[in-house]
């Protein structure tokens, strides 16, 4: 760069120089044709002064031909500012020595006079100009002479080498696709490009493949040409043309991409290959460009890649689309894929050598999504900080908060072996590969901000199509919209074309977004998946471009249209859902609009935690639905108290009855006065408050509870309402309690009935009276019966809920009660073993349901050993084990 500058400025002061000593030259001649006296000192300048502009201009056609050395050029460059110098001050000279005819008798006297002052000036100038027309023609007459002398005797030809700029890396880690590039590469004329992420090791497969070329076949030329502009790739070039001595590139005006085009064409220079490193920008290869520019042609970038058979090139390229147009095929596209797990650890290792924490080594590898630019990033930051930060205290920082995450992936240490312009960051790669995407594709730009904020697994094609659309077009649309109602045909018409209009912007959209590899689909191609890396990298570019506030916005209320109630029958909408839902935890809006949204969307989500066995996940999540409930809408409005209630359903579920009674008493006190005693929220609540007080033994205080709820409504609800029915069932299950079996027997059919036939037979609720049921059999020793009916509701609950749900253990429990009153001890032990097993895992230890069947398992495996050692072939006395059946609400 500061040759080039020195070329410049010698270039620009002859340039200079010249057209002020032209100047100098006409005013003289000038003077001359109107018979103006010059003064004596001034004849000989005349004479002298062409002869300097003529050497000056000699020696500017050799240094602009590259005839001149640049320790020559240094050398000349001051004596041309001298010559500069000397001519302005003859000018200067000039305008205040020659006389004018206009000029009055005294004022040509004092010029006369002034002249004489002067001549010994004028005498110095011109003994200065003397030297420096020797200096200079003696310069031009050398370089003549060593012009000829290499133009007679011409250099022989260069030695192969490579222009890779770094050095080879002795910590990578080998992997498949660098030697499946090698074999593509060995076929004649062959294009090969790795296609992947940025960060995820294209450029350094690369610069290993050119070394191993090198050590191979030392007659090999690699040439590395950087892609990124248009400038860097034709820098790339003219070191190639220097490297190879293209003995035309120095030349005025030389075409050096053309030059160095014909060359690689040549197959007596010698085999190639060429690497195209950070080819992502299609305007860089296949634009054209108008003759003024540097290429002085039309013809794109890419028509000076040469086909021919004694090279090939090694592409690499975040974008898909530009590698098959330089490629020509997929089959010669190398998806570069994060590493392995394996891989993985071995770059960790070969990074950070001393003592690797193996176990934390695999959660860092994973955390960091096995991407070899995050891992060499990590290892450098602990490696600068040792011993003060490991692998674990790295892994806490990580998790510890979204802003520490993102300070750590945005650290930028440096690396030799990455290209200058390019951030050693993971989180700085790819939010360039998001701004270049805003400014070439903004639609896909707004489809991957969109789904930045969806859980990165799973995000389902019906919640992205038509929801990331700007705000303008929106507008747009809405405005002709109601700027004309068409008839029915036109807008049957309309409605098909804006359909199909919207598809094919979507898959194009996707293609992109695909194209650069940030996103992956499923086996359907139905959904769709991000790096984790990429999730966070987007959102933090999103919010450092104050846009992630409005996409959160547009994101909660795209999934508050989606998600449906958490009832039984929506489980399978709920289940695909659930894992984008819980996302919304970190989109807390501002907004009471869009907090109202927010608060449903985690009350569902809560309840259908909750119901599918996780109400320690579901409690975190309707808490905040409640304290947000409680904002939007004061603590007794109705979306309030149901959140309540819901949040108390989860306290029970984890057997805290009386945090659950408690909340209950409030709840059904706030619903009776606001709503009514008859309102069927009322009678829920007091459903709700009445299973609580069972489960607590207060049997007089729930009878007394069902007997208000089914009175208080039995003019306001149908009797095959689910809320009487589960009045019903808990008024049954109170009779049992007291022993009234008969009675209990006649609700339970009674709701079992209804149940079946409103709902079907598998249906949770139906399977809940089934449970009941069976354990009203089990008190009235009618084994068979209950038995049956346990073992079909169990097998349907663990097709149906799973087996680790709190109601597929409680059937669990009654079947193995079940087993052991009719003396099938074995059996018996191993179903309440497994169950015990998974209700520590799923409800904790401290769980009343998983304490009273541990110490249920106690006591019948003590019976058991005492009735071997006693030789016993009878069963057990059925009555011996305290009875814990385990009732469903």
């Amino acid at each position: 760069m500061a040759e080039a500058l020195a070329v410049i400025g010698s270039i620009a002061s002859i340039v200079q120089l010249l057209e002020f000593g032209g100047k100098v030259l006409g005013r003289l001649k000038e003077f001359h044709s109107k018979r103006v006296e010059i003064p004596q000192c001034f004849r000989h300048i005349e004479i002298e002064l062409p002869v300097l502009l003529d050497a000056l201009a000699q020696t500017k056609t050799a240094i602009e031909t590259g005839s001149v050395s640049a320790e020559t050029e240094d050398a000349l460059l001051p004596a041309i500012k001298a010559c500069r110098r000397l001519v302005r001050k003859l000018h200067s000279i000039l305008a205040r020595l020659v006389t004018l005819k206009s000029d009055s008798w005294s004022r040509k006297t004092r010029k006369t006079f002034s002249s004489l002052r002067h001549e010994g000036k004028v005498q110095d100038i011109r003994t200065e100009i003397d030297r420096y027309i020797r200096v200079l023609t003696y310069s031009h007459a050398a370089t003549t002479l060593a012009f000829r002398s290499r133009a007679e005797h011409p250099q022989s030809r260069p030695t192969p080498c490579s222009t890779v700029p770094f050095r080879q890396d002795p910590d990578f880690v080998a992997r498949d696709v660098l030697t499946q590039a090698r074999e593509k590469l060995s076929v004649p004329a062959a294009r090969v490009a790795f296609v992947g992420l940025g960060g995820v090791g294209k450029s350094q497969l690369a610069i290993e493949c050119s070394y191993q070329v090198r050590q191979e076949a030392a007659d090999t030329w690699v040439f590395w040409v950087h892609c990124g502009t248009t400038a860097r790739f034709e820098e790339g070039y003219r070191e190639i043309a220097e490297a190879v001595k293209i003995p035309e590139r120095n030349k005025p005006g030389a075409n050096i991409l053309q030059l160095v085009s014909r060359w690689l064409h040549n197959d007596s220079n010698g085999r190639w290959l060429m690497i195209l490193d950070n080819a992502d920008d299609p305007n860089v290869f296949f634009s054209q460009r108008p003759e003024n520019q540097s290429a002085r042609a039309t013809q794109s970038l890419h028509d000076f890649l040469p086909q021919s058979d004694n090279g090939s090139i090694l592409i690499t390229s975040r974008n898909q689309d530009v590698a098959l147009k330089l490629t020509g095929r997929h089959h010669d596209i190398i998806k570069v894929e994060p590493l392995d797990e394996r891989h993985a650890i071995t770059l960790l290792s070969k990074k950070l050598p001393d003592n690797l924490d193996m176990d934390g080594a695999k959660e860092l590898v994973d955390a960091l999504d096995y991407m070899p630019l995050a891992i060499a990033q990590a290892a450098a930051y602990i490696s600068q900080r040792l011993p003060r930060i490991s692998i674990r205290r790295y892994l806490h920082k990580l998790s510890t908060s979204d802003e520490e995450r993102e300070r750590l992936l945005g650290t930028n240490l440096p690396d030799i072996r990455r290209d200058e312009t390019s951030s050693n960051s993971i989180m700085a790669t790819w939010q360039v590969s998001f701004s270049y995407l805003r400014e070439s594709s903004p639609s896909a730009a707004r489809l991957l901000s969109l789904m930045s904020l969806f859980d990165r697994q799973g995000i389902p094609e019906s919640l992205l199509r038509g929801n990331y659309k700007a705000r303008k077009e929106r507008l747009s649309r809405n405005h002709r919209h109601r700027k004309r109602l068409p008839d029915s045909q036109a807008s049957e018409n309309h409605q098909n074309h804006t359909h199909n209009k919207k598809k094919a912007h979507f898959e194009d959209d996707i293609t992109t977004l695909r194209s650069y590899s940030l996103i992956t689909t499923d086996t359907n191609g139905q959904k769709f998946e991000m790096h984790r890396l990429v999730q966070i990298s987007m959102k933090k570019w999103l919010e450092i471009n104050d846009e992630l506030k409005r996409w959160e916005e547009n994101y909660i209320k795209i999934l508050r249209a989606a998600v449906p109630y958490a009832s039984f029958d929506n489980w399978g909408t709920w289940q695909e859902l659930f894992p984008h839902a819980q996302m919304v935890l970190s989109y807390r809006p501002k907004n009471e609009r869009y907090l109202e949204k927010w608060s449903w969307i985690l009350q569902e989500a809560g309840r259908y935690c909750r119901d599918r066995g996780n109400p320690n996940i579901g409690e975190a999540m309707l808490e905040q639905a409640l304290q947000a409930w409680e904002i939007c809408q004061g603590e007794e409005g109705v979306d309030t108290l149901n959140c309540t209630g819901h949040l108390a359903d989860t306290y029970f579920e984890q057997g805290r009855w009386e945090e659950a009674g408690e909340l209950q008493k409030a709840t059904l006190e706030a619903t009776r006065r606001i709503l009514g005693p008859g309102h069927r929220d009322t009678l829920s609540c007091i459903n709700d408050l009445a299973w609580t007080y069972k489960c607590q033994r207060k049997l007089e205080e729930a009878k007394e509870l069902c007997e208000l709820g089914l009175e208080l409504t039995k003019d306001t609800l149908c009797p095959d309402d689910n809320e009487i029915l589960r009045c019903m069932g808990c008024l049954a299950g109170i009779y049992q309690d007291q022993g009234r079996l008969k009675e209990a027997e006649v609700l339970e059919l009674r709701v079992l009935e209804t149940r079946r036939e409103n709902l079907g037979p598998e249906h949770m609720y139906t399977l809940t009276s089934m449970l009941n049921l069976a354990s009203t059999y089990a008190d009235q020793e009618r084994w068979k019966e209950a038995e049956e009916l346990e073992g079909w509701v169990l097998e349907t609950m663990r097709g149906v809920l799973g087996r680790e749900h709190p109601d597929t253990l409680n059937a669990m429990n009654n079947h193995a009660h079940t087993w052991q009153a009719q003396g099938r001890w074995q059996q018996a032990i191993e179903l309440m073993s497994e169950c015990v097993i998974l209700q520590q895992k799923v409800l904790g230890v401290d769980h009343p349901n998983t304490i009273n069947s541990c110490q249920n398992l106690e006591v019948w495996k003590a019976e058991t050993e005492e009735a071997f050692r006693e030789g016993k072939d009878s069963k057990v006395e059925a009555g011996s084990v305290e009875e814990s059946v385990q009732d469903a609400p």
